[in-house]
């Protein structure tokens, strides 16, 4: 195949063949010869004829590549686009490592065109069709949006993102179907959009969530400056823009990831959110956040979290946050409020907020290191908020 686009096309048109056990999985090779997929979207990855985990894809290469397109105008992304999209095909792997590492060898990057539509463009996203994409890993790959070299620095939505339709706003929305589910993003390198990775369930009831998602030894921003020479890779750009967003997940893992350097101009960046966006009743459950760096997170505005959970009202979470390292976070703060009001508008290490009573809260927080000091990005001295908690009112039970 000249094209991974062709490869799609024609795996979702012919399948595969010989799916007993044991296990035989099949490798796409880019090698000598790959030079992009030219003008021409990627197809998304459909369900195709057989699928089944025994006949496993795997997309690798054997040099350092870029899989991006050309932006012509014939390959023009419009509302919600993304390079690469998984809408129903599952068993598929894409390993960016040449050598059987952790190299990152592979680079999968939106092209340097911008339009109208820019905000609501992503990486690589899961937007289920007929059926929801399971048992996709994506590992050892750099991630890269549309950024510039401005204050604001990112335009894309997100590099890894599952969930439905990102319509002008950007606004997003509900995935059509539940079962996004088993999918792991391990050691990537995810830099130049607003949101890392952004996991979004079909809605807020308790059978509805996205199950069983792993995101491991994650690198997300990193270390060229917006107003510089070149076009930044840090994330963030949007009002409560992080590096991880979760919402109407359950089992998933948010395990030795490192969230750095966020844009400075926006409020309410976090470098992992959970968020209740779906309603009162069990938006994420069952999760684990553990072992993460969070660490030089700076707003000119007055929030910015290292950890931040929205709890709504809802109970019975199961939710843990143990042994993360949060550091050097600091925004200019306020005091423009009473109570819960003035705590939000500070930087704080882990911040929990609620909106009704909550019977039961099953939320662990457990040796984790915060060291934040006088945090301030303003002219004058700031306030540090290393654990904070805000319920309307107060949970009966942590």
């Amino acid at each position: 195949f000249a094209t991974i686009n062709r490869a799609i096309q024609y795996l979702i048109a012919n399948g595969v063949r010989d799916t007993t056990a044991p296990a035989n999985p099949i490798t796409l090779l880019l090698t000598t010869g790959y030079i992009g997929e030219g003008d021409t979207l990627i197809t998304p990855l459909a369900e195709y004829p057989n699928m089944h985990a025994n006949r496993m894809i795997i997309l690798k290469t054997d040099a350092p590549r870029t899989i991006t397109t050309a932006g012509g105008p014939n390959g023009i992304y419009l509302t919600s686009g993304s390079v690469m999209r998984f809408n129903g095909g599952s068993y598929f792997t894409i390993d960016g490592s040449m050598n059987g590492t952790t190299s990152r060898d592979l680079t999968i990057a939106l092209p340097a065109v911008t339009n109208a539509f820019s905000p609501t463009l992503k990486v690589i996203d899961f937007q289920p069709g007929n059926l929801p994409s399971t048992n996709i890993t994506i590992k050892n790959c750099n991630i890269l949006g549309n950024s510039n070299n401005t204050l604001a620095g990112t335009s894309t939505f997100a590099g890894i993102y599952s969930g439905g339709t990102v319509n002008a706003g950007p606004t997003p929305s509900n995935p059509i179907l539940k079962g996004t589910n088993n999918n792991s993003f391990i050691n990537n390198f995810i830099g130049g959009v607003r949101y890392g990775i952004y996991l979004r369930g079909a809605t807020a009831s308790r059978n509805q969530q996205d199950v069983g998602n792993k995101i491991i030894a994650n690198n997300i921003g990193g270390d060229i400056a917006p107003g510089g020479a070149q076009n930044t890779n840090y994330f963030g750009g949007l009002d409560d823009a992080a590096g991880i967003f979760l919402s109407s997940q359950s089992g998933t893992l948010v395990d030795s990831n490192v969230i750095k350097n966020s844009i400075t101009i926006n409020n309410r960046n976090s470098g992992i959110r959970l968020g209740n966006i779906l309603g009162d009743s069990c938006s994420d459950s069952n999760i684990v956040i553990s072992r993460n760096m969070i660490y030089k997170l700076t707003s000119l505005t007055p929030s910015i979290y290292g950890i931040y959970v929205n709890l709504n009202r809802d109970s019975l979470r199961n939710i843990s946050i143990a042994q993360n390292w949060i550091s050097g976070l600091s925004s200019i703060g306020s005091n423009n409020g009473a109570g819960g009001a003035v705590a939000s508008l500070m930087p704080a290490g882990i911040f929990v907020d609620g909106t009704g009573s909550i019977n039961r809260l099953g939320l662990n927080i457990w040796f984790n290191s915060i060291n934040l000091g006088r945090s301030s990005a303003g002219t004058t001295p700031g306030f540090s908020l290393r654990l904070v908690f805000i319920l309307h009112p107060l949970s009966k039970e942590v």
